[in-house]
């Protein structure tokens, strides 16, 4: 499979692109700094900032997964962290879908 993962450099993806990358799927890491996804992941993946991501077609994809937005285990969950958490999610989704 084609993927799409957006956050990729937080805990989660770095788990989860070495998984997808066994199974041979192809992935493609969306980051604000793609310096800094191209130093975690090197060559093994493809690298496109955020404002680079409209060079993206969604039907060259088959999947898209979205672990970007806020550190979930860094600070106390207040009504405030949990909507700065929830916000990005929710919005990229709605995007996603409406592409």
């Amino acid at each position: 499979m084609r993927i799409v993962v957006c956050g990729a450099t937080g805990f989660v993806g770095r788990n989860l692109i070495p998984a997808l990358l066994k199974d041979q799927h192809q992935i493609l890491v969306v980051g604000r700094d793609t310096n800094k996804t191209k130093n975690v992941f090197k060559q093994s993946v493809a690298h496109l900032s955020w404002d680079e991501l409209e060079k993206a077609s969604p039907d060259e994809f088959d999947a898209i997964i979205n672990l970007a937005g806020e550190n979930i285990a860094e600070n106390r969950w207040t009504e405030n962290s949990k909507k700065r958490i929830k916000k990005p999610r929710i919005s990229l989704k709605i995007s996603i879908l409406i592409v």
